[in-house]
């Protein structure tokens, strides 16, 4: 006993040590963490917390995004695809830009055609989610007193589909027995991925980004980095911000294809964090809790924390036959949800500017981000929940809890209410 308590401080230590690891350590590891919430997945294997003595786990409620995807469209590529492309024939580019149009090709050819579809790692970060699901949690998808009903909601995009359609078929063939309900639709979407009317939030999250850009960013230094003549670059690229930021943002998705180029890179490191010292805080401004914003995120997760407590009360009645309800969208419905519930180190209002000291959007809401909340029951009839993020245990700070990451059902529902 006392050396598996010891593993497991030893575990939770060295876990500790990454999730405290700085953006800027992370992006000089490696250049991918730089493209904020287009990072893929990482999985990183702990000791999750036993169960209070008596109690079995029962059903699953989860949201899921979807995993790494190509680009959404071309409206970055086609912009500066095209000039890098010139450059290479008019001899313009240094060794550092000819060797980035080496690789992009690559990452071009793969893409072409498939814009915003899953690619073959986001099939596989949700095929690989749904074994550990499996395996974690076998006593869900045994068939016990008849559940074996899994109803899986996707949003329309078929990126969210094939998600779910990957993710399912994992677990269909790491458990037995068990029935898949498939259902997507307007209907669907307004619940999962529901977006308010308006455009506001968006509109001034792009214009504080712009402001910070023109104040901060040195656009001059990637132009001198890819180019051998400025004044010729600068015939090419126009505005040297624009170009700067719709090269970073057109180069953030190589990494998430089959192929698994990172175009980022082939940026010089101080490039790098300026981007991300930028893209990190306009996303939280969008979706975050932000101070700026005020309630907006939590008009977008009212309708899919309803539904989280309506399918959790169903599923709870005795004769329900249902193991799980899967949900599969998109990381501007889960990080509204996530901070509307105040999960720990989602739990405060940030302001802009301050952004950047407490929230990493690679970590904390990259591509196939989930939320699991596992029930458990013992024979009495009592019910107890743990919250999972990104398949790690974690906690609402606000809310006292049952044992451990385990909340009482009732003290949970009560909560979820209230923030209704």
């Amino acid at each position: 006993m006392r050396k598996l308590l010891l593993l497991i401080c030893l575990m939770t230590i060295g876990l500790s040590a990454v999730d405290a690891q700085g953006y800027k350590e992370l992006i000089k590891d490696n250049p991918a963490y730089a493209g904020a919430n287009m990072m893929n997945y990482h999985y990183d294997a702990g000791v999750y917390t036993p169960a209070p003595k008596g109690f079995k786990p029962f059903y699953i409620s989860h949201y899921g995004r979807h995993g790494s995807r190509y680009d959404t469209s071309d409206v970055n590529a086609e912009k500066v695809w095209p000039i890098m492309r010139e450059a290479h024939r008019l001899g313009l580019l240094t060794p550092a830009g000819e060797a980035f149009c080496a690789d992009l090709d690559a990452v071009l050819s793969e893409q072409d055609g498939m814009y915003g579809m899953l690619t073959g790692l986001g099939a596989k970060e949700h095929r690989q989610i749904a074994e550990r699901m499996a395996a974690n949690f076998p006593e869900v998808f045994s068939g016990a007193k008849g559940r074996r009903k899994v109803e899986c909601l996707s949003s329309l995009s078929p990126r969210c589909i094939v998600s779910m359609t990957n993710f399912s078929l994992s677990l269909d063939r790491n458990t037995k027995g068990l029935d898949f309900n498939f259902v997507t639709g307007n209907r669907i979407y307004d619940i999962i991925a529901y977006q308010p009317q308006g455009t506001a939030p968006k509109k001034v999250a792009a214009t504080k980004e712009e402001d910070v850009r023109r104040e901060t960013m040195k656009p001059m230094e990637i132009i001198e980095y890819f180019f051998n003549d400025t004044g010729a670059a600068l015939e090419l690229t126009g505005d040297p911000y624009s170009f700067e930021q719709r090269l970073y943002l057109a180069s953030c998705v190589g990494h998430l294809s089959d192929h698994g180029t990172c175009l980022l890179a082939h940026f010089p490191y101080e490039v790098l964090v300026r981007n991300f010292e930028v893209r990190n805080p306009r996303f939280y401004l969008s979706y975050g809790m932000s101070d700026e914003m005020s309630d907006y995120q939590i008009q977008i997760s009212r309708k899919l924390l309803s539904d989280i407590v309506e399918k959790a009360d169903a599923a709870l009645k005795d004769d329900s036959q249902t193991a799980a309800d899967l949900r599969f969208g998109h990381d501007t419905a889960l990080l509204p949800l996530v901070g509307h519930l105040r999960l720990e180190g989602l739990d405060n209002w940030v302001a802009f500017d301050k952004v950047n000291e407490v929230f990493n959007s690679a970590t904390q809401i990259c591509m196939a981000s989930n939320l699991q909340m596992i029930f458990y029951r013992n024979k009495s009839g009592e019910v107890l929940v743990k919250l999972m993020y990104n398949e790690k245990e974690t906690s609402i700070p606000s809310l006292n809890g049952f044992s451990g990451p385990y909340y009482k059902w009732e003290d949970l529902r009560e909560y979820f209410v209230s923030l209704l």
